[in-house]
């Protein structure tokens, strides 16, 4: 298993106009890092995406800021996002964490918010009052209206 990775410091930009955010050269030199990494990935597992030109992949992802800091997201906390289909409807790539098992920073233990435990007697306790306490004040009512 490997460690954890820095993550690269690529600015969404999204809010931006086209022109009005200029990047930093330690974005750049991130961004092209990232690019790099995701290119290694795409030609190691041509399987996944058989058809698909990386050239055309990288021109969507230099376009498009906010997706290539998503993906960064995900590269920096240990996961493997690769492109694995075409959306016909949209045009777009999809990408997908190809990780083997799920990175350490995205793993949760589904433990119960509240133990059964804790719920026994509360619940016990609602069963008494309904079996020995209501019940028979009710049937001796419904028993009194029914037979009068």
């Amino acid at each position: 298993m490997r460690g954890p990775r820095t993550a690269p410091a690529i600015s969404a930009g999204g809010h931006h106009r086209r022109g009005d955010h200029e990047e930093s050269p330690h974005e750049r030199d991130a961004a092209r890092c990232l690019l790099d990494t995701l290119k290694r990935r795409f030609e190691t597992h041509m399987k996944r995406h058989e058809g698909v030109a990386w050239s055309l992949v990288r021109a969507r992802l230099e376009r498009s800021p906010a997706r290539l800091a998503s993906l960064a997201e995900m590269e920096s906390t240990s996961g493997e996002p690769d492109v694995v289909g075409f959306d016909r409807r949209t045009g777009e790539r999809l990408f997908v964490d190809c990780a083997a098992e799920s990175p350490p920073g995205r793993r949760t233990c589904a433990k119960p918010a509240r133990p059964w435990n804790r719920e026994l007697p509360v619940t016990a306790i609602a069963v008494f009052t309904l079996l020995y306490v209501l019940m028979p004040r009710y049937t001796r009512l419904v028993r009194r209206w029914l037979f009068r």
